[in-house]
This record gives C-alpha cells, structure tokens and sequence, in this order.
C-alpha cells in the first residue's frame, strides 16, 4: 500500500484584508533604494501586502524610481523589469517570486501566451469529488478540486499532461490538446492502493502560490521506522512536528503540534482533512494547552529606518515599530496615540565601565522595565474593548515581582477591565508587593501559598477551564500575551539608536536578564526585523534551565529555586516555546544568536558590591547578573548593552545589605510604601482559585 502524508504547515505573510487595492493610484520617489524600501513604502500608501523571500528581495538590488499617481502595476514592472524576478496578484496579496526559466532566455524571447484549463471531477456514480489532487505532470504546479469537484488551473507553456489523485482512486493521467474544452474526469476506485492524503490550511490554493512548509511523507520512509502508530511514525520526520505523550497510561493519547499553528483561537491543533472532509478528533489529539500567539509575519524595517534611526525619538522610533506588529489592526493616529501615552518617560543609555553600558528600564511609574509592556497592553485592550463594546474583560496576572506591579498601575481605572494579580507569599520583595497590593479599586492582589510557576499554573488552567470562561471573559497580562511582549522590542531599538549616536553601535552585544524569557523574546523579534545586533545574551540566576538547553540542547523545566533576583525566579519559562517557534526547534541556530550564563546569589551580591565600589554605579540583582554576563564575554571588538530592568530601591533591604550604605527611594516608591496592603490569600490548588472567580 502506498501512502503520501503532505502536511502544509501555513505561516500567513500578513494579516490579509478583504478590500482590493489594485486600483489604487501611488506616488513614489526613490534614488538607490533596496526592494525593502519599496515594498514598506507601498504597504504605506496602499491596502496591499507583500509576500516575498528575503533572498529575492536581497537579489533585486537598488531602485531609481519616480512616479506620480501610477497603479502598483507600474510601480512592480519598474522595479522587475531588469531582474530575474515578477509577480503577481492574489487579490490584495502581492506576490514576488523567480520567474519561470522561459522568460528568463533573454530579452528578445516571446513569452508564450498563458493557458487555463478548467473541469470537474467526479466517481462512477456521478458523485463531485472535492479534494483531488489535480497537478501537471513533472512539475509542482496543481490545485485541489473544491467542494463541486470543479478545478481551474493555469498550465505552464510545457504542459503535456494532468496528473489526478485522490484517496481510495487510482491515479489517472490525461494528456491533452492545443485548444482542450473543460475536462470531465471519472474516477475509478482502488480498494487496494492508497494514493495520496494531503493535510493542508482548509483552502483551495495553487501550489505554486503556497508560501508554506509543505513535506512529503511517503510510505517506504515510514515502514523503515518500525513504530506503532501513525503519530511516532511522522515523529522526527516532519521538520516542526512534535509528538509529546502526557501520560503514561496504555492507550493515552499524544500532543501533536506543528510549529506555526498559533491561532485566533490559540488553538495550536493540526487540522485533519480526509478527502476533503474535516474529521473531528479523527487522530487522538489533545488540545491541552491551547499554546501561545505568534505573530502571522515579523515585517522586516527598511535599511532607511536604520540609517535615521538615530535622529529619532523614543517615540517615533516606537511608532514606527509598533506600526509592524499591530498596524493592520489599529488605526495609525490611535497606535501613535497608545505609543505616545505609554513612553511617557525615557530609557537612558548609561556607560558604566568601559565599552560596557546599562539600559535603564526603571524610569517609569512603577520603575521597572515591564511598564513599557504593562502600559501598552492597557491602552491597547481598551481600545478594542470600546471598539467590540464589550462591558468586563478579566485580566489574569501571575508574578515574581515586577509584571504585577506594571501591569496594575497600567490597567488601574480603565473602566471594563477588572486585574486579578497572582504573587507567590513571601517571595516578592515589600516595595513590589505594596505597588500591586495597595490599589484597590480594579485591582486584586492574590496572595498564594506557593511559588511562581504555581501562580503562573494557575493562570494558565484558568484559560483552560471551559465552565470558568462561559463565566467569564478571561485574557492574560504576562509575557504570555503578545500585547504584553511585543512592545518590550521598542527599547532594543532605541538602545541601538542612542549606541549609533556616540558611535558605538558596531558588534553591538546585549545582554538580557532572562527569567520568564519574554523580554529577550522581543528583543529577538527586533533582530529579525532587521535590528543590527551581533547577539544576545540571556543571564540567569540559578535557576538556569535555559543555559543547561544551550549546553546540552535538551530542555529540562523544574521547579523554581528562590533568589535574591525574584523576578528571574522561573522553572518553566513559557518564552521559550516561542523561541523554538522562531528558530524552527533547531539548537543550533537558538546557540548561534544567543549565549547564556548562570549565577549565584554570592556572585550577584560580589558583582553588585564590586561596581558599585569601583564606578559608583548601583546595580539592582537582576541587573547584576547581566552586567556580570556581558562583562564575561564581551570581545575587545565588541560593545556592550545590558539591561538594567528596575531601581535597585526596589529590593532595598537586599540592596542596603551588599553596599552597607542607605540607598535613596524614590518618591514615586514612597508613596505606595505608605498604603495599605490588601489581598486575598489562597491556597495553590485550581479548584479554590476557580471557585474564587466563578463567585465574582
């Protein structure tokens, strides 16, 4: 029995609108510029997006251009027309791609004229047959029939024959004529040989128009595997596949993800589709943890945003980042209106030794770096909140110090969201829980009998608990929710910018201190858009499950040890299944970009002493650990940006304990020391948290 598994794993390039933009009129004056350019000045000016490889847009070169009200049409033929390169439309989708061998001879070669063929497909009984594979013969061109049987596909000028298969058919070829009518094929059935099982996105779509991952499984690969089930068969044979047994008992089903699978939904299961028919739970599947947004596409910036960047504020350069992640779904005037409010304060570059310098990240209301995030996430959800109309949005927040404290402040008095803040008891420090304890108001602080992880536990069973979400509308504040990361990547720019300015921003290295991951995360996404950073660094604490993966490329979660840097106090960071996601699960390319270190509290205390003693510059614990990192492996060549995320007043006990000098709080500190705390204290068990908010 033969049997082909294709599993097509599809990353949309964009958030792809309904309107067409064909008809738009452009405007564009370019001296030298990149394709890049280009591209982001017409996504700019019209309803368009793009989807293109980077190696073909590196290989177009630059573009003199100079039009007034043209369509893109001539924009795209200005562009190409000297390249080995065209495109076409899918709707309001600009496709670039190579162009067929053909039209690439010379100059002088005639393009032959397109053809199109069109039929339906149906069984011996008359029946339409959705789903067949209709394909040319010695190519990788082909579409699937629709739900009618009917097919329409546009030949290449070599074209001899079509080629159709379908599950439990035999495989037919056809060789047609010059001036062929619309063919009518039949099907004849084949109890004994199983062609072909295509598992796509639910779409009908031409296959040289698919921008995804599309594998091949065939059955000569399988039965030299020698396993027992389907899913350990596919295991290490499809690239992004994973298959996870979570649980021990004979017979229990598996976790099978594919990478790319987030969704609106946050459903991250495969999709089945047998002869066009989508099977419910046809293979055993769990959907246990409904996984975590990623973003469709990470747009790259133009070259000329780096050029300027330098020449920009805090804010534009905000504006301008925020306007790649989320410019699709809000208007641009709100987005600069969310951006502006948010960075209403800086985040200084600071030179503490040599070619080594701090990124302040607590110059904001609660002064630490989870403001930035904590803010816009705030702003942004209310917008759409009053957008849908919707009347109460519950936020859910676990954490080790910081993220409640940001997130509380950020979301306190926005009317239709209610923060319920998770904190484990008695592993914050006393300033971080009275800046989220003393609100009240939409604030209410939960105090948990357990550590982080529990917290973070909880939140997470929440989302999953069906009876608790027909109660109530939940989302999320942690880096878990895209809305909370994704604007963290604002500063990674804005360090380069102001590093650019004094000139030191070649082999720029910057090193993050990595608890949860969703910090380094951003900054990540940053690089991928473009931003010039030789490599990151993650700093851990002792808890360091991410620097024993990079040394051994086996990822062993474990519960949290306590620290004196709290905040970095996680187990099981929930960033790093987004990590994997962006690098395609590949360790080598994860250990390529990004080095880790791990440290005591000694060392941290020794690191925190000895910079303060030798450049009078204080350092708060979790910044030590990043200092220390990036002291320990920064190159001669090389400078330096690590990420000093809160005011070392916020562990001043601690703080005060190393120096043996009174350190100055703040004033902005001063005034929540002086409320009064109030929480809820409660045990680490799902069923009494669950309980607690089916009564509110």
């Amino acid at each position: 029995m033969k049997v082909c598994l294709c599993i097509a794993v599809f990353l949309a390039c964009g958030a792809f609108r309904s309107v067409y933009a064909q008809t738009e009129k452009l405007t564009l004056k370019r001296e030298n510029a990149s394709m890049l350019d280009i591209i982001f000045a017409v996504e700019k000016q019209s309803k368009m997006t793009f989807v293109y490889s980077m190696d073909a847009v590196n290989k177009i070169g630059k573009i003199t251009i100079d039009v007034k009200d043209v369509l893109i049409d001539s924009v795209m033929n200005i562009c190409l027309r000297k390249t080995d390169y065209t495109y076409t439309f899918e709707k309001n989708v600009v496709v670039i791609k190579k162009k067929a061998a053909e039209e690439v001879k010379g100059s002088t070669a005639v393009t032959p004229k397109k053809r199109v063929i069109t039929g339906t497909i149906t069984d011996k009984q008359k029946g339409k047959l959705p789903g067949v594979s209709v394909y040319v013969k010695g190519t990788t061109v082909g579409v699937v029939t629709d739900v009618n049987g009917v097919y329409k596909l546009e030949l290449p000028a070599t074209a001899k024959a079509l080629l159709f298969s379908f599950v439990g058919m035999k495989t037919q070829e056809l060789v047609f004529k010059k001036g062929q009518k619309p063919l009518t094929v039949v099907m004849e059935e084949d109890s004994e040989n199983i062609e072909e099982i295509v598992v796509t996105g639910y779409q009908q779509i031409e296959k040289r128009n698919l921008t995804s991952s599309v594998v091949t499984v065939k059955t000569s690969e399988l039965q030299t595997i020698g396993a027992s089930s389907i899913e350990q068969m596919l295991q290490g044979v499809v690239p992004g596949l994973s298959v996870v047994n979570t649980s021990a008992s004979p017979g229990a089903a598996p976790k099978i993800r594919i990478r790319g699978t987030a969704t609106i939904s946050g459903n991250a299961d495969p999709l089945w589709v047998l002869d066009g028919v989508i099977l419910e739970n046809s293979v055993p599947v769990t959907a246990a943890d409904k996984g975590l947004y990623m973003p469709e596409v990470i747009k790259p910036l133009p070259s000329s945003f780096f050029e300027e960047i330098e020449k920009m504020s805090f804010q534009e350069i905000a504006c301008r980042v925020a306007d790649a992640f989320f410019g699709e779904d809000v208007p641009a005037e709100t987005l600069k209106q969310i951006v502006y409010d948010t960075l209403s304060f800086d985040a200084p570059v600071v030179q503490v030794k040599d070619n080594v310098y701090a990124l302040e990240l607590f110059h904001g209301p609660t002064l630490a770096f989870k403001d930035v995030g904590g803010r816009f996430m705030a702003r942004l959800l209310g917008y759409f909140i009053r957008k849908e109309g919707k009347n109460q949005v519950n936020v859910l927040v676990a954490t080790s110090g910081d993220t409640g404290s940001a997130v509380a402040n950020g979301f306190l008095g926005v009317e239709g969201i209610h923060v319920y803040v998770l904190y484990p008891k008695g592993k914050v420090s006393e300033i971080q829980e009275k800046q989220f304890t003393t609100l009240g108001q939409n604030i209410t602080a939960i105090e948990i009998d357990g550590t982080f992880d529990d917290c973070q536990a909880l939140v997470k069973n929440a989302f999953m608990d069906k009876e608790l979400n027909e109660h109530m509308q939940l989302t999320s504040a942690n880096s878990i929710n895209v809305a909370r990361f994704l604007p963290q990547a604002f500063y990674y720019f804005y360090a380069y910018a102001q590093m650019k300015k004094i000139g030191k921003a070649d082999n720029l290295v910057i090193c993050v201190p990595s608890g949860n991951f969703g910090n380094i995360t951003a900054g990540l996404f940053g690089k991928r858009m473009g931003l010039p950073v030789k490599r990151f660094i993650a700093a851990n604490n002792r808890n360091d499950i991410f620097y024993q993966y990079l040394k051994t490329g086996e990822y062993h979660p474990r519960p949290s040890v306590s620290t004196i840097a709290n905040a970095m106090d996680v187990g099981d960071p929930s960033n790093f299944a987004r990590i994997l996601d962006l690098y395609e699960g590949s360790h080598d390319a994860i250990a390529s970009e990004i080095s880790g270190e791990t440290y005591t509290d000694e060392q941290i205390r020794d690191t925190v002493q000895q910079v303060y003693e030798e450049t009078g510059y204080l350092l708060d614990p979790h910044g030590a650990c990043g200092y220390k990192a990036l002291a320990q492996e920064l190159k001669n060549d090389e400078y330096g940006v690590f990420l000093e995320t809160a005011h070392p007043a916020k562990f001043l006990q601690t703080v005060e304990g190393i120096i043996g000098h009174e350190v100055k709080i703040p004033e902005k500190l001063q005034a929540f020391i002086r409320g009064e705390k109030q929480s809820v204290p409660m045990s680490k068990e799902f069923s009494a948290f669950k309980n607690y908010l089916l009564k509110q």
